[in-house]
């Protein structure tokens, strides 16, 4: 008889010849690395029987739990955006251990491909090092362990060094499982904004009546702010009613 199965499975022989009463040993291997991505994972397959001279075919089950220490992101990009020079921001992303083994892990930088000088110009200097991520971006715990089925919240600090821009990768590696790949991106810049009017003339107007005046503040940089116009000036807290006198203004509104 031949006997049949795929990968990851394999045997010792593929085919036997017993006489009546004789018995035989078969030896099934299992490979759980004939994937290379470290993932669990379950397979099933069967093991094929045919016997020669004979329509009878038998089945066997076969089954495989491939356990790697895996875990799961809530995001894979972490973007900064753009924030006020001379400031921080934080972004906190949770991970979570979704293997049935203990992970342990720890985060490098993988790139730092941050702004690079035109072609023909000096080569980047120890000072342009302070503008690399790994100057500019903070990881929070650098390296920690999980309980099968844990969770925790890795924190992420950007740095808003004045005009500084990243572009980069992260890596996580676990131990004995695979590595993972994260992108990050931000920068730092400066306030700006315009406004269309510097004096607001509501002419001559009646003790019975109203006027209205409009004037524009747009946000010319890339950084959004927000803005508070405060009436404290002589009789205007009385008698101007500003509409909206706070909010938020985003980047080109």
């Amino acid at each position: 008889f031949l006997m049949k199965t795929e990968v990851p499975f394999n045997l010792s022989s593929f085919e036997y010849s017993l006489a009546p009463g004789e018995s035989a040993d078969v030896m099934v291997d299992f490979d759980p690395l004939y994937k290379d991505n470290k993932q669990s994972h379950l397979i099933e397959s069967q093991l094929n029987i045919v016997y020669r001279g004979h329509p009878q075919k038998d089945h066997i089950k076969l089954k495989g739990d491939i356990i790697f220490p895996n875990l799961d992101f809530e995001t894979k990009n972490i973007q900064f955006g753009c924030i006020l020079n001379d400031t921080k921001k934080i972004i906190r992303i949770k991970v979570t251990n979704t293997s049935k083994v203990i992970a342990t892990y720890d985060w490098c930088f993988l790139e730092e491909h941050h702004k690079k000088p035109p072609i023909g110009t000096k080569k980047q200097t120890l000072k342009d090092d302070k503008h690399s991520p790994s100057a500019l971006v903070d990881i929070l715990p650098i390296n920690s362990v999980l309980q099968p089925g844990e969770s925790e919240y890795i924190e992420f600090s950007f740095f808003g060094l004045p005009n500084s821009k990243i572009n980069g990768q992260v890596l996580c590696n676990v131990e004995g499982g695979p590595e993972y790949k994260l992108n990050i991106t931000g920068e730092a810049s400066q306030m700006a904004y315009t406004l269309d009017k510097s004096f607001i003339d509501f002419g001559k107007v009646t003790h019975t009546d109203s006027a209205q005046q409009e004037f524009t503040i747009k946000n010319t940089g890339k950084v959004p702010y927000n803005f508070n116009i405060d009436p404290s000036q002589g009789q205007a807290v009385e008698l101007v009613d500003i509409i909206p006198n706070k909010g938020k203004i985003n980047a080109g509104e």
